[in-house]
């Protein structure tokens, strides 16, 4: 024995009046009946009813049932409105409503999002396009006072630097190792590069900003695709104080006319790689130090510099200097940091810039490093024309000698082949450095009193006056 339904859709002006179901027993069969009732208005009746059999009790298994017959019933339209409302809608006409509204809410969710890209990316430009200005000067040097400003890549030379990582391991390499992926990937994000005096920390920072800005700097058409390398921030430790904070100090570098705001920047810094170049951590707040010493009130260096990074570092929300060297940044808001530092080497390096870090400690030149950079030296001064400047200062000293007779052109051929000489005299203290002020005046003075000396002995000067030394000489004359 089974059920019989009626379902009934799409009426108007349709009232049900009796619905009964009946089941009669002839044998081995069962007959079931179901009867239903109802009545129509005068007009603009509609419905369609559908009789279905019932195999199962359970409504949402309807794969069992069986429609057996479908009958609709329609009379003549009105003519004005139907004497009664339908009892029903069509559910799929309601639904479209709500789809077209969902697509325009999709659609005008990502275009905000499409313009808060654009912005923080319009925003990030900015910012790169103010440090490539700020950091233009580092790609000049100035070995002598009163010289004119040289291009710094004109004398850079690599040098050589002992490597050891985070994990112990020790590694010779030369100092351009220290911009290859390999070595950034196995740094943990955290270098020092400690060197002695002279041997060219400051002109390896130089070149590493220099890079920087040749690496950033946007074609000469159209604008900047993408930032692909690491923001760089460079900060001179001698100059802050540990408690500043990242954000406002780069926030101070804009200029007039920049509405770059301090939560801008930090949402850079939130969202892009940054690396954080802090420069001279033997000089950390030597000024704030020696305010507060006196002869009534003497202090330890070495305790002080590490009561202001601990002072410095107590707020971990933001990104100030003393947490970058402790190593307290907060990596949920900050993720993608790499702090460089450089230094002289100190006994409490470690007190002043946490573990773990890789250390790099450059070593100075090799012979061949050294050749090529004493032609480099050569090289841009005689590309200057300076030589002629060098002869006239040399032949006033030398007053009455025969050697004013030699040309500009020989002198010149005569240094660029004993340049080339492996065992020529050294021009530098085989450091990684370009400022050989004290050896280039040593040089001056030799050459000059060796003028001297022939002119009371009325001799000829020998060939040992055009030596390399005498291509040293122009840095000086300069």
């Amino acid at each position: 024995m089974m059920d019989v339904d009626w379902i009934v859709t799409n009426q108007s002006g349709v009232s049900f009046t009796k619905e009964e179901q009946t089941h009669k027993e002839m044998g081995d069969i069962w007959y079931t009946e179901k009867i239903i009732q109802y009545s129509t208005t005068e007009c603009g009746a509609d419905a369609t009813f559908r009789c279905i059999a019932s195999l199962s009790e359970l409504s949402f298994v309807p794969l069992l049932d069986t429609y057996s017959s479908t009958v609709m019933i329609n009379t003549e339209a009105c003519k004005g409105p139907p004497s009664s409302k339908p009892t029903s809608s069509p559910k799929g006409l309601v639904a479209w409503p709500f789809v077209v509204i969902g697509i325009v809410f999709i659609v005008v969710i990502l275009v905000i999002i499409a313009c808060f890209f654009y912005q923080r990316r319009e925003r990030t430009n900015i910012l790169v396009d103010v440090l490539i200005k700020q950091y233009e000067k580092f790609g000049f040097i100035k070995p002598l006072p009163w010289g004119e400003p040289i291009p710094i890549q004109a004398f850079y030379t690599k040098c050589q630097c002992t490597i050891t990582n985070a994990n112990g391991d020790v590694s010779n390499q030369d100092s351009d190792f220290l911009s290859t992926p390999e070595f950034n990937n196995d740094s943990t994000n955290r270098v020092i590069i400690i060197a002695d005096l002279g041997y060219g920390k400051t002109t390896y920072t130089q070149h590493l900003v220099s890079n920087w800005v040749s690496k950033m700097t946007p074609p000469q058409f159209g604008k900047r695709d993408q930032i692909s390398e690491p923001i760089l921030i460079y900060i001179h430790l001698k100059e802050v104080d540990p408690s500043m904070i990242l954000s406002e100090l780069v926030q101070k570098m804009m200029p007039v006319g920049i509405d770059l705001m301090v939560a801008d920047i930090v949402e850079i810094f939130q969202h892009f790689e940054l690396q954080v170049l802090l420069d001279g951590l033997d000089e950390l707040s030597m000024s704030t130090i020696s305010a507060n010493t006196s002869p009534e009130n003497p202090t330890n260096d070495k305790e002080e510099r590490v009561n202001l990074l601990q002072e410095g570092g107590e707020n971990d929300d933001n990104l100030t200097v003393a947490n970058l060297l402790e190593n307290k940044i907060n990596s949920f808001k900050f993720k993608n940091i790499k702090v460089w530092v450089t230094s002289r080497e100190s006994d409490d390096m470690d007190a002043s810039f946490a573990l773990p870090y890789s250390k790099v400690r450059l070593n100075g030149f090799s012979n061949t490093q050294l050749n090529e950079y004493i032609q480099k030296t050569c090289k841009y001064y005689l590309n200057l024309q300076a030589l002629p400047q060098l002869s006239l200062i040399l032949d006033s000293n030398m007053k009455g000698s025969k050697s004013q007779a030699k040309s500009d052109g020989k002198k010149r051929e005569t240094i660029e082949e004993k340049t080339a000489n492996n065992d020529s005299p050294l021009v530098t203290e085989r450091g990684c450095h370009n400022d050989v002020t004290t050896k280039l005046t040593s040089n001056v003075h030799h050459v000059i009193k060796q003028g001297e000396s022939e002119q009371k002995d009325d001799t000829v000067p020998g060939n040992d006056v055009q030596t390399p030394e005498a291509c040293d000489t122009l840095e000086h004359f300069q």
